[in-house]
């Protein structure tokens, strides 16, 4: 058996809004456990259950 190296390299950048921050975004799916949106390039996912109601 052989083995192999090969080497990668990667750019990311973290994505963890502040409470109270917005983000833009395209609703792109919404069902009864929550609510999907694309916020280029990720794709976020709500759950119904940690929104409120502000009125």
């Amino acid at each position: 058996m052989g083995s192999g190296k090969q080497s990668s390299s990667r750019d990311s950048a973290p994505f963890k809004p502040f409470q109270g921050e917005a983000v833009d975004g395209v609703f792109t799916n919404v069902n009864k456990m929550g609510s999907f949106a694309e916020c280029r390039p990720l794709t976020v996912s709500v759950a119904h259950q940690t929104l409120r109601l502000t009125v």
